[in-house]
Formats: C-alpha cells, structure tokens, sequence
C-alpha cells in the first residue's frame, strides 16, 4: 500500500481531470490525489479510507455539484449526517456560478465555493492553494 492520498477530486468531466492532473503534476502533488467520478465513489472512499488498494486520508475534498449518481449537495447531505467521516475542508469546485447554488452549499456545510478556473496559469494558482490547505 502507498502512502495515504490527502486529496480527494470528484470530478466527472475528463477536461476538467486532465487540467488539475496536469497542475498537480507541475507542482509535485500527483501523489496526494485520489480521484473519483461520481458522489457515491465519494462517500465509498470515505467511508472506508480506501479505494482497495490505496489508502486514503483526506484533507481536502474537492467537489463538483453536477456529479452522476449522487450529486455535490447529497455528498454535503451526508456529510451533515456522517460528521466522523468528513475531511478538514470540503470545497465545492464547479463551473456553476450561480448564487444559489453557493448559498445551498454553504448552508450544507460547504467551507467554500470555487469557481472553476479557465486557462493553465489559473490551474497552477489553483494547485499552489491546495498545497497550502493540504500541509
């Protein structure tokens, strides 16, 4: 088994994985990140601070809202209702900038809202962000 994974990406859109990869890569971080494609996979992983073969210790849980199976708001959901389970900082990441969908996530527990960004250089500030919440 590696070393434990500090970040979780659950993200669906392949562009938008490739981007953070990409960052994550430049900065030296790949390592830290488990990725997962949908909220179900979410809650799995941490639940059982695995994915099977790697272990997983979150700091970091960066969330899309529009997610298959179980969107961004019902991973908060459960978040609410599994608090032992719940990394030290969920950040919702989305294209949405729709203020209510901001508001819902912070009601739901959300420590903050992203807007994701456009462009490399945007990805790379991103990226030095997580390093800081991360260690």
């Amino acid at each position: 088994m590696s070393a434990s994974k500090r970040i979780i990406i659950a993200d669906d859109d392949a562009n938008d994985r490739y981007l953070i990869q990409w960052a994550l890569g430049r900065a030296g971080l790949k390592g830290l990140v488990h990725f997962v494609r949908d909220g179900q996979q979410v809650i799995e992983v941490l639940k059982a601070k695995s994915d099977g073969e790697t272990k997983v210790d979150p700091r970091l849980l960066l969330l899309d809202i529009r997610l298959p199976k179980a969107d961004g708001f019902e991973v908060l959901e459960w978040l609410q209702n599994n608090r032992e389970f719940r990394p030290a900082q969920v950040v919702i990441f989305s294209s949405s900038c729709d203020p209510k969908d901001m508001e819902k996530a912070k009601a739901l527990g959300a420590d903050e809202y992203l807007v994701k960004p456009v462009g490399l250089d945007a990805y790379m500030e991103l990226v030095r962000d997580f390093e800081m919440r991360v260690f």
